[in-house]
């Protein structure tokens, strides 16, 4: 759901799945049967926040243990669902998983804590793909 906001811009509400492994399908780099996946919530982003910003909100506005440790996030093309790439959690923005590019406003998680050993992909996958990296510091500043 889009909503309006104040001074700060328009949000998007993302609900948050978190992809059963089970659905990767490590030959074709694609994730398939997204229905299995486990809603964990929803967060508010602004529109223009990246993927790579979005890391620190999903540990600020949801149970923090809901997430892997490591994780990538997912994006629709086709009939599945494929990684996006470090270079891709800059770019894309949270607007990006909202209508009108997506029916409803969510973004699909999937631990990469099998995937590191792929060295075809590694150059691939985010550096940053730890939680810890995204922890608020005490006065709120990320580290």
């Amino acid at each position: 759901a889009v909503v309006s906001t104040q001074s700060t811009g328009e949000q998007v509400e993302l609900h948050v799945l978190v992809a059963n492994p089970a659905v990767w399908r490590p030959d074709s780099w694609q994730a398939y049967e997204r229905g299995s996946s486990i809603s964990i919530g929803f967060v508010k982003a602004e529109f223009l926040t990246t993927l790579f910003d979005l890391r620190s909100l999903l540990i600020q506005q949801l149970r923090p243990e809901s997430l892997p440790d490591q994780y990538v996030y997912l994006r629709t093309v086709g009939r599945g669902a494929t990684v996006c790439s470090s270079r891709q959690e800059r770019t894309l923005r949270a607007r990006d998983f909202a209508p009108p590019f997506y029916a409803h406003a969510e973004i699909c998680i999937l631990s990469s804590e099998n995937m590191a050993f792929q060295s075809r992909y590694r150059e691939m996958l985010p550096a940053l793909a730890s939680r810890e990296k995204h922890k608020p510091k005490l006065n709120g500043s990320l580290n």
